[in-house]
């Protein structure tokens, strides 16, 4: 997993959870290092982290995935800014999903980007996302479906059609 993920999990841990010890998540997850953006780090890693502060805050891993991808997309367009501002809405940004994935890691050997396969209906009222990555994060990528499209301004029903074995679909349907 990207290091930048890490670095949004611990903004939105702070943010979120302020009696939460980042030092002290990190010391019972036994990490001794700080996370660089470009680095990868093992899933388990974020799972532990994620694990610990929901023991610690008694928050479900679903609600938590969720905030944190909605969090996490305020940040990645303060770091990543073209990918928002070369998309005139939500609709363009969440059908470039796949070639701003594909382009994040374009110099990253064995990198695994999720995959995403969308198709906007004619009217544009209606676009249904599917999803593929082995790391199944579909509480997350909730959130962050969410979370573009308040950076956008848009109103849109956002629901799950499907899930199962590392794949989802959500039907996303514009007001």
């Amino acid at each position: 997993m990207k290091g930048v993920l890490f670095l949004h999990l611990r903004s939105y841990v702070s943010h979120a959870y302020p009696r939460v010890r980042w030092n002290d998540v990190m010391s019972e997850c036994g990490i001794a290092q700080l996370f660089a953006a470009g680095w990868d780090y093992p899933d388990r890693t974020m799972n532990c982290i994620v694990d610990a502060v929901c023991r610690a805050e008694r928050v479900s891993h679903a609600e938590f995935w969720y905030q944190f991808g909605k969090h996490s997309m305020v940040e990645f367009r303060k770091n990543y800014h073209w990918y928002f501002d070369q998309n005139p809405d939500a609709r363009a940004f969440l059908l470039s999903l796949d070639d701003i994935h594909l382009d994040a890691v374009r110099h990253i050997d064995g990198a695994h980007p999720p995959r995403f396969t969308c198709h906007l209906t004619p009217d544009r009222r209606e676009l249904t996302i599917s999803y593929r990555s082995r790391r199944g994060m579909v509480d997350y990528l909730r959130g962050a479906i969410e979370g573009i499209l308040t950076i956008y301004g848009e109103q849109a029903q956002v629901s799950l059609g499907s899930q199962g074995d590392g794949a989802a679909t959500f039907v996303v349907r514009f007001a």
